[in-house]
C-alpha cells in the first residue's frame, strides 16, 4: 500500500475510533441523566465533548492533508510533460499515491481547482464510448508554467 493511502487509512480509522468513542460516552451521559446523584455525569459530558472534538479534528486534518498530497501530485504533473497535456482524476489519484477508492476525491479537487482557474474537464472519445460514462477519466487541460 502507497505511504499516503496508509496515511488516510490511519486518519479514517482514528475516525471510527472516536466516534465509537463519542457514541458510548454519549449513551453512558444519557443513562447517567435519569440518576440525578451519579458522580459519572460529568466526566462522562467532558468525555462526550472532548471525544466529539476529536472527531471533527480528525476529519479536518484528513481533509487538509489529502488537499496537500493532491496539490503536490499536481504540481508534479504540471512539471512533467510527458505526463501528456491532460490530467484525470485517476492519474492525480496514481501520481499522488491513493487508493482506487480515493480517485473520486481527486476528481473533486480537479473539479473545484477548474473552476477557480475556468478550466472545464473535457470528455476524450475513449470515455465517451463507454457504456456509462466515468467521470473520473475526464481530462483537464490546465496551463503548464
Amino acid at each position: 500500500m502507497p505511504r499516503n493511502a496508509t496515511i488516510l487509512k490511519l486518519f479514517d480509522v482514528a475516525f471510527w475510533i472516536l466516534l465509537s468513542g463519542a457514541m458510548l460516552s454519549g449513551a453512558g451521559f444519557g443513562l447517567t441523566l435519569a440518576d440525578k446523584g451519579s458522580r459519572l455525569t460529568p466526566p462522562l459530558f467532558i468525555a462526550l465533548v472532548a471525544f466529539a472534538a476529536l472527531v471533527v479534528v480528525v476529519r479536518l486534518l484528513e481533509g487538509v492533508a489529502r488537499r496537500r498530497m493532491l496539490s503536490r501530485a499536481f504540481a508534479a504533473w504540471q512539471a512533467n510533460s510527458a505526463l501528456g497535456p491532460t490530467v484525470s482524476g485517476e492519474l492525480l489519484a496514481e501520481l499522488a499515491e491513493l487508493d482506487p477508492g480515493q480517485t473520486w476525491h481527486a476528481r473533486q479537487w480537479l473539479l473545484d481547482k477548474g473552476e477557480r482557474e475556468g478550466v472545464r474537464p473535457e470528455i476524450s472519445p475513449q470515455v465517451a464510448a463507454t457504456a456509462r460514462l466515468d467521470a473520473n477519466l475526464w481530462g483537464f487541460r490546465f496551463p503548464r508554467p
